[in-house]
C-alpha cells in the first residue's frame, strides 16, 4: 500500500525491499516476490518487491562513498565481524565531520537498510 501511495504523491518509480537481518531467522522457502491486498469492494493492488539478506552483502559496500547508511550494519554483513573496528572508525570520522557526509548512496540499499531500522524498532 506504501508504494502504492509513494507512487502516486511523487510521480516516482518505487522500489520495495524484504530485508533479512539474521539468517537463522529468515525463511527457508523462496520468496514469492509479490504481495498483493484485495480490499472488500474488490480493490485489489499487487506489489512486487526484493529480498535482501544482509549477511550475503558483502561490507565494504557500507565503506563506498555515499553509503554510510549501512555502517551501522556491518556486523550483519557476510564477513562483518571482522570489519566492526573499521565500520567504528568510519563513524568516528563521520561524526567528527558530518559536513562530509554524501548527500545519498549510489545504489539502492540505503532506503532498503533505513527502512528496516524503522521496521525492527516495531
Amino acid at each position: 500500500m506504501y508504494r502504492f501511495l509513494l507512487r502516486q504523491k511523487y510521480k516516482l518509480p518505487v522500489r520495495s525491499y524484504l530485508v533479512f537481518m539474521s539468517e537463522e531467522r529468515a525463511r527457508r522457502r523462496p520468496i514469492p516476490g509479490l504481495v498483493t491486498y484485495a480490499d472488500d469492494d474488490g480493490t485489489t493492488i499487487t506489489s512486487p518487491y526484493e529480498a535482501i539478506r544482509l549477511w550475503e552483502l558483502d561490507p565494504e559496500l557500507a565503506f563506498e562513498p555515499g553509503c554510510e547508511a549501512l555502517l551501522q550494519w556491518v556486523p550483519l554483513l557476510r564477513g562483518g565481524l571482522a570489519e566492526v573496528v573499521r565500520a567504528q572508525h568510519a563513524v568516528a570520522h563521520l561524526v567528527a565531520h558530518p559536513e562530509r557526509v554524501p548527500p545519498r548512496c549510489p545504489r539502492g540499499e540505503v532506503l532498503a537498510i533505513s527502512m528496516a531500522s524503522a521496521a525492527s524498532l516495531r
